[in-house]
Order: structure tokens, then sequence, then C-alpha cells
């Protein structure tokens, strides 16, 4: 009797469970994640609630702002999409949506606010734990902030939905892994604004713009096509069965899901993966860029503000001319505002700078003055026109009216070219809200440029905010003179290592590896007839011996490495901006191979420098005027 009952027991919970599966599979009335619990919706607007139906039934929503319910209906194919008119702003408000077959679904704890994009690759996805500023946030993050972010998410087909996502509250728990810059931007616009903010953070690191674009964006251009495709080859044996770097691949997966969501605007970080194939061009693909976003979010005018790419290590002048192609969208369409971040290199080499806040707080002034009309400044100085006075340029900018500063006292960044064009380091001096720029190896300057390379800026209006970078001249072909400001201790050191060759820092080729067919070119003409140990290119996971440097004198010690984040945690150790010099593989037709950088150690005379052994295929390579070798 015990052992039928029993059986009935688990029959009965068998069927149980299956009616409720069937029950959840039969629920036709859905919406999508961007819906739900302690969601933003943009206020004073026409926000849109949609989904999915019974075919043909009609819906009748609830909202707790009005009192007169909105009736829709589902279409043949079970779609829908509600017009919610939306007031001021607001808190603890709640939907709920009911279908004449019985099916129900409520919503809570929403807000009525701003509703911003935050976009981009890496930089943007930079997580708030990871910064060295943001991350104070999360000691007492704002409850009126609140968060949606879409992961890292790619598709050749576009999705209406975004599973296995929701919006939260900025607890620290939630907040540690969203976006840095999306996040310090939305707070500082909550404390400004005095309304609930909403952030909907769809970002991939490594992805191009390509790739946030519609995909008739790109086939029905084919410039835009060649140059992807371009692109894809090029990088074929890194990129074999990775569709994020396919045309719309995250415009499909993040955006596509969202596009019936009123938004404020979009503030937008990205740049760095299209540097090398597709710069000269890029200013059209950010322009279609941005009118493809608005034509989707049905919101001709609706604001973009583009963060420049920091400095880096991009070679040539590529990285210069992705940021003037920035600051021209900018110059050119309305209500899209540029961001200037030439000052915010942390660390030399390294691509992501973990100091976000500035950067966001930039951001924000731009929405707070552009698109909410507060009265801030909020735009960098750019170039206006240039003026000969002798063997001096007097420079003058828009929207530097209030003067000029440099809190270093001397400025950086700026070169002249002569008559035949080739560019010199050069001095300024500020004069109010102009500047003269000259070099004493040009009698007869022709054009000018600010930070037109790698060089971090330090020159500002009197708001605080950096001068835009920019030239005069307009051969794309025609490099920057090398921007080395510090001078070398040429003072000898003895070196304790194993397994290397001492051997002159000579030539315009100069082999650094043993075992590796790899050259460094355009070397630094201060390092010529130096003398630097060679070692061999170790397998990934193999230390490195340590390393033992003595000092004959008070000054620096210096070694290269091909891996700058080597040194970053090493203390006494920085990486020295401007130094870096390209790597090329010419048993692989010159592939390129990255970039050697110069780091540096303060010493007194007598004073050993210790590295310990680091996991890395080259370590590092001590260079000075004089090496004794042990």
């Amino acid at each position: 009797m015990k052992l039928c009952f029993r059986l009935f027991t688990r029959w009965m919970a068998v069927c149980s469970l299956l009616l409720m599966a069937t029950f959840a599979m039969a629920q036709s009335l859905t919406v999508p994640t961007v819906i739900g619990d302690k969601m933003v919706l943009q206020r004073n607007a026409t926000a849109h609630l949609w989904g999915t139906a019974e075919p043909g039934s009609e819906l009748r929503i609830t909202v707790s702002w009005q009192k007169k319910p909105i009736v829709v209906k589902a279409d043949n194919y079970g779609q829908w999409l509600a017009d919610v008119p939306t007031t001021e702003a607001a808190e603890g408000q709640k939907i709920v949506i009911k279908c004449d077959n019985g099916e129900r679904l409520s919503f809570s704890d929403i807000m009525l606010g701003e509703v911003w994009v935050c976009s981009g690759q890496s930089n943007m996805r930079f997580t708030v734990a990871k910064t060295i500023d943001v991350v104070e946030a999360l000691k007492k993050p704002n409850p009126k902030v609140r968060l949606y972010d879409t992961g890292r998410r790619s598709s050749r087909v576009p999705l209406d939905n975004i599973y296995e996502v929701s919006w939260t509250t900025s607890a620290a728990a939630n907040l540690r892994d969203f976006s840095a810059v999306g996040y310090a931007f939305g707070d500082r616009l909550q404390r400004e604004l005095n309304v609930p903010i909403g952030l909907i953070c769809a970002s991939y690191g490594g992805t191009s713009i390509e790739s946030w674009m519609p995909e008739e964006e790109i086939v029905n251009n084919q410039l835009f096509l060649t140059g992807l495709n371009k692109s894809l080859q090029d990088n074929a044996h890194k990129w074999k069965g990775k569709e994020r770097y396919f045309a719309a691949a995250q415009y499909n997966a993040n955006i596509h899901p969202l596009i019936n969501t009123t938004i404020a605007g979009v503030i937008w970080y990205q740049g760095c993966h299209n540097v090398t194939n597709t710069v000269n061009h890029y200013d059209q693909l950010l322009e279609r860029f941005i009118v493809s976003w608005r034509e989707r979010f049905h919101n001709p005018e609706m604001p973009v503000y583009v963060v420049q790419i920091a400095p880096h290590t991009y070679q040539g002048n590529n990285g210069a001319l992705l940021r003037e192609k920035q600051a021209k969208v900018a110059a050119e369409m309305e209500h899209v505002e540029v961001i200037a971040t030439i000052d915010q290199n942390e660390r030399t080499g390294d691509i992501h700078p973990r100091n976000k806040q500035v950067v966001a707080d930039r951001l924000a002034a731009a929405a707070l003055g552009e698109h909410y009309g507060l009265p801030i400044d909020f735009r960098s100085p750019t170039f206006k026109e240039k003026r000969n006075e002798g063997n001096k340029l007097r420079v003058s900018f828009h929207d530097a009216e209030k003067g000029l500063m440099c809190p270093d006292g001397k400025i950086i960044g700026f070169q002249v070219s002569d008559l035949n064009g080739y560019y010199h380091l050069a001095q300024a001096e500020i004069d109010g809200s102009e500047l003269l720029v000259w070099s004493d190896e040009v009698n007869e300057p022709a054009n000018i440029r600010y930070c037109f390379d790698e060089c971090e800026g330090n020159l500002y209006c009197a708001n605080g905010l950096p001068v835009i970078p920019f030239r005069t001249d307009f051969d794309t072909r025609r490099v920057s003179a090398r921007a080395f400001y510090d001078t070398l201790s040429e003072m000898a050191v003895t070196v304790k290592y194993k397994g290397c060759e001492k051997k002159p820092f000579v030539g315009k080729q100069i082999h650094l590896w043993q075992n590796k067919n790899w050259v460094v070119r355009e070397p630094m003409k201060e390092l010529q007839g130096w003398e630097v140990l060679i070692p061999e290119v170790l397998e990934a996971g193999v230390l490195t011996p340590k390393m033992q440097i003595t000092a004959h004198d008070d000054g620096y010690v210096y070694v290269l490495t091909r891996n700058p984040i080597l040194i970053y945690d090493k203390e006494g150790w920085e990486v020295m901006p401007c130094t870096d010099m390209p790597i090329f593989d010419l048993d692989k037709k010159n592939r390129p191979r990255g970039r050697v950088f110069l780091c540096r150690h303060a010493v007194k005379k007598g004073e050993t420098v210790m590295l310990p052994a680091m996991e890395n295929m080259t370590g590092v390579q001590p260079i000075a005027k004089k090496i004794i070798y042990q």
C-alpha cells in the first residue's frame, strides 16, 4: 500500500511539472529583457513597450503615472508595440500588462529619468573594479542610477532580444563589472540634473566600428566593404572563427534588440581597432554610424559624444589620423561632440588607461552643456588659424576666449616644419588666448602640428579642457618628428644576467634577439652607439633569468622590453613616453611583432637594481652607454 502511495505521489509530481512546463510554453505574452523590474524609461517622452502575444489579441497596459490605460492589439504574427507617454522624473512606478486571454505581466520599482547608451570597445567595457579612481564608487553607489549591461555578444543575424540579462540597481555587486566610463558619466548626470539615470552598456573589446553598424550600411558601400574585407584578410590568422569581427556582429546582438527603446543619447568610446586598416575613411564610417543609429532609434537629432582614442604606440601617424577623423565629424555634424583624451595616457604602452573619471566628467559636461543646456564650458579648444611672425608662428583657437594654460610650465607636443616639409620639435609660449610656436632649427616655419603623434599633450584652456590635437598641413605621408623630451643618463652599468650577447645598438635595422629574425626599425637616435644585451626569445610561460644592474654614477639605468606591463608593477621603474620602436619579423614577410619600449629606474652611484624572473617571451634587455657584462 505504501509503495503504491509513493508511486502515485511521484506520478502526481511529474504531472504537475509537465503541466507547469506546458503552461510556460503556452505563455504567449512576452516582453524583451530591456523591459522589466527596476528599468528606467525616458522621461517627458513617448517611451515604448513591445513584445509578443497571441495573434490578434488585445492588450491593456496600465502605468501608475497616468489613469487611462493604453490599449493595443497584437498583429497577425503576434507582435505588438505600445506608445507610452511619460511624465517628469519619478520613482517607484509600476506597469501591468493584461491580455484578453488572461495572461498578465507586471513590473515594479520603475523610474522615469534619462536613458543613455554607453557603447564602444574595450575602454568603454573597462569595469569599475579595474580603475584607480571610479572604483571609489563601490563604497557608496548612487541608488538613482540603474544599469542594464548587454554583455559581450555577437550575432550574424539581427536579434529581437538579449537573453539572460536584466535591469539592476547600482549596488556594489552589480556595479563592479559595469562600464567605469558609463557609470561615472551617469553618476555625474544624476547629481547635476537630480533625476534618475538609466545606463545601457553595449560594448565589446577589440571590435571595429563596422561591427556596430547595420549590415546594409556596409554591404551597400563599396569603400566600407573593401576596407572591412582587407582588415579581415590581414588578420585572418588571429580572427579565424571569431564572428565578433564581422560586419554588424555587435549591432545585431546588442543594438538591434533595443531599437524600440527611447533614449536620450549615446556616448561612444571606440577607434583603436580601426587604426590599422580603415583609418583613412574612419570619418565616413563614423558619420554613417551616427546616422544609422539615429535612424534606428527614430531620433534624427540624437546626441552622440565621441571619445578620442588616447595616446598609445600606434605606428606612424595612424593614431593621430584617427583622432583627426573623430574631431572632423564632431565639427561637421550637429549634436556631435568630441572628447579629448590627449592627456589621459596613464601608462606608456598601455592601451587601457585605468583613470576613467576624467573622461566620464568630460562626457557628462558635454551632455549637460550641449543637450541639457546648462551654462557650463564643455568644448575643448580647436585650431582656428596661424600667421607668421618672423621665425615664429602665432596660433589662435576656437573656444579659448578665457585664455590658455599649461600646468607643467613647459608646453610639449608642438612641432613646426621647414619649407621642405620636415618637422622639428618646437617650443611654445602662451600669449593670452593665443600661442607663439617656434623651433631654433627652423628659420622660416611653414606648418605646425600639435600632438600629431603619440605624444601626451599638456596645453589646456582656462576651464581645464585640453586642446584638441591638430595639424595645418595635409600630407598624410609626412611623419612627425620623434617626440622625445628627456636627456638620457650616459653612465656605465654592470649587469649580472645569463644567456645574452653584448652588441652595439647601431644602424637603421637592429636585431635584438639571438634566435629570431626580428628587427627593430626606426631606432632612437639618442641610443645609437650604446650597448645592449641580446637574449634568446623564450617560449611562452618560461621564466627569464633574474637581472642585477649596478649603476656607476647617479642617474638612470635602462632596459628595453616588448611588454611594458612587465615594468608597470615593478617598484621604481617607469616606461618612458615616445620611446617605442616597431619590430618586424623578416621571416614572415615583415609581419609586425609589436614594439619595444625604453624603461628606466632612478639610481644613486653604486646602487644595485634587481628585476625578478619574468614570464614573458622576451623579458627585458639592459641597454646603456657602456655595459660591463658578468
